[in-house]
């Protein structure tokens, strides 16, 4: 039963909410040492519905689009089981057409769909303020990768089970547009892949170490043909991936990386086996010649 203060939103079409469901779901924890980290965050922002889910590893973030007269304006929160997130999911999936409306009261949150109706107590306690986490503005570097070259990636560390081999290494040299993702030495397995991406001369180089088990999560709302943008601070920085179909904040995931003495966090990329090899001298020259 809905008590208290309650507020009352509509979709015209399911397939809204449903994206957004299926774009955090994933980074609920798994365990129940922090109870309130098993269920997504819903909140109103700026005259849209914000979800938001965390494993302390990482934040998945979704936001509506923006339309001040179907969001409420109001401080009302809520925190939904992420199992009832999941059945709401595989409800609206087969009513996508339909027109979904959700109540959110104090203690509970419904969905309404044509003859059917759910409704779901909240998990009690206080969600953790993530504001901080997630940057008013782009991070000092940014990079447009191809999904298809991550999901190769991750169709690698999918072929194992112990964790230690989901760790790979991603080396960035914007400035020659060059990308490895390769699999740490001395571990079960090898792989290495190099492509050339869309240089940007104005972001700094980046070796990192990722557990790559998230990254393959975040891709699940992308297909092979999109471009994520990966912007980043440093190695011991948490990285963001953005959606680039839908705007800079309409989908966020925020990772943290792997903090490891055995990393090497040498910039260089040696043998570099891409498509495409840039020599910054040679374009000069090249130029030069051509006047």
């Amino acid at each position: 039963e809905l008590t208290g203060e309650t507020k009352r939103f509509s979709f015209d079409t399911s397939d809204e909410l449903q994206g957004m469901y299926k774009s955090v779901s994933y980074a609920c924890a798994k365990n129940e040492s922090r109870p309130i980290l098993t269920g997504v965050f819903h909140r109103f922002e700026k005259n849209r519905l914000e979800v938001m889910a965390t494993d302390s590893h990482r934040v998945a973030v979704s936001r509506s689009h923006e339309d001040d007269l179907k969001f409420p304006d109001s401080n009302l929160t809520a925190v939904v089981p992420e199992s009832t997130v999941t059945s709401i999911i595989k409800l609206l999936n087969k009513r996508e057409d339909d027109k979904v409306t959700v109540t959110i009261s104090s203690n509970a949150v419904s969905y309404e769909l044509d003859n059917v109706k759910v409704t779901s107590q909240q998990l009690e306690g206080n969600y953790p303020n993530l504001d901080r986490l997630l940057p008013d503005g782009d991070l000092e570097n940014k990079v447009n990768i191809p999904v298809s070259v991550l999901q190769d990636a991750a169709a690698f560390v999918s072929m194992f089970d112990n964790e230690s081999n989901k760790r790979l290494v991603i080396k960035i040299i914007p400035e020659y547009g060059q990308l490895r993702i390769s699999s740490v030495k001395g571990e079960r397995g090898a792989y290495t892949n190099d492509t050339m991406i869309t240089r940007n001369p104005d972001a700094d180089k980046l070796s990192m170490l990722s557990n790559f088990e998230y990254i393959k999560s975040a891709l699940t709302k992308f297909t092979e043909h999109d471009e994520i943008t990966l912007h980043y601070s440093n190695h011991l920085r948490p990285f963001l991936i953005l959606d680039k179909r839908l705007g800079s904040d309409m989908n966020i995931d925020l990772i943290l990386p792997i903090r490891s003495e055995d990393h090497d966090d040498d910039f260089e990329i040696e043998d570099f086996k891409g498509e495409e090899t840039f020599n910054p001298i040679e374009q000069i020259l090249n130029s030069i010649s051509s006047h």
